[in-house]
């Protein structure tokens, strides 16, 4: 299916990619007959994942914690005290077990894990409840003004990282002890400096060069905006080479980078 799509997409895009001089003309047109052949070969569907139990917990603890639970009941409509100092015990000794249980499950993880600082850490999280906040923001305070517009959100987020850098910049400069008079550090550097620097060359990119970066990738699931994982990436390789060697040539030889490739995902987690 994926070699049947990739061929489909290859045949009905690339002389349009080839025959525009336009670098985002020509990455849209990549980009959107990709993106149009993969969700009609591979649609969306609703999964229903049902619950497993955790790998620690065996048969012999389930009926452990069933018994555990008829204890509790007949302790609650009985008050014989030999009921009640019985189960105790059973909850004291059910509890060592289940923790002896876990202990072996997380050995024999971090034991199995590539790596073992990541697993080990994730365990912790998840016996301390402790996980990544990731409620929507439904209010934003800017300036004592209460902002619940989404693109307006997004706006002042743009604007803060956006002149975060050029503040601390004349910040720095103020406070800076290299600066006498009116000379900045960039005074300094141009003196230092003084023989011009060769030119920059950049050679036009092979058809490896590329293969070789794909293949270089992690294969991971994750994606960016565009859903599109290095795992497919991979995948697609012998496919995608050719019109993305000509697209990354031109884009070289016009000096122009295309703008669907500037778009992020950025998450803040609070």
């Amino acid at each position: 299916m994926i070699n049947y799509f990739l061929t489909k997409s290859s045949y009905e895009t690339w002389d349009t990619i080839f025959s525009t001089d336009d670098v985002n003309t020509m990455f849209n047109s990549f980009l959107d007959t990709y993106l149009k052949m993969f969700y009609s070969s591979f649609p969306l569907k609703k999964v229903h994942i049902c619950k497993k139990h955790k790998n620690w917990i065996t048969l012999g603890i389930l009926t452990s914690c069933k018994h555990k639970r008829e204890l509790f009941s007949a302790c609650r409509n009985n008050n014989n005290p030999d009921l009640l100092k019985h189960y105790k015990n059973y909850c004291k000794i059910l509890s060592v077990v289940i923790k002896e249980a876990k202990k072996l499950n997380y050995a024999d993880k971090i034991k199995k894990a590539s790596n073992k600082n990541k697993t080990i850490w994730n365990r912790i999280n998840l016996e301390s409840n402790k996980t990544c906040n990731t409620d929507k923001i439904n209010t934003l305070n800017i300036n004592g003004f209460p902002i619940s517009d989404c693109q307006k959100m997004a706006n002042e987020f743009n604007k803060y990282f956006s002149t975060t850098a050029k503040s601390i910049n004349t910040k720095q400069n103020k406070l800076s002890p290299y600066i006498v008079g009116n000379t900045t550090p960039l005074y300094y550097s141009t003196q230092s400096f003084k023989n011009p620097f060769p030119n920059i060359n950049l050679k036009s990119v092979s058809t490896n060069e590329i293969k070789n970066i794909i293949k270089s990738l992690k294969p991971k699931n994750s994606s960016g905006y565009d859903g599109i994982c290095t795992k497919l990436l991979k995948i697609s390789s012998p496919f995608i080479t050719s019109p993305l060697t000509h697209i990354c040539n031109k884009s070289v030889s016009s000096g122009t980078f295309p703008d669907r490739l500037k778009y992020a995902v950025v998450k803040t987690l609070i």
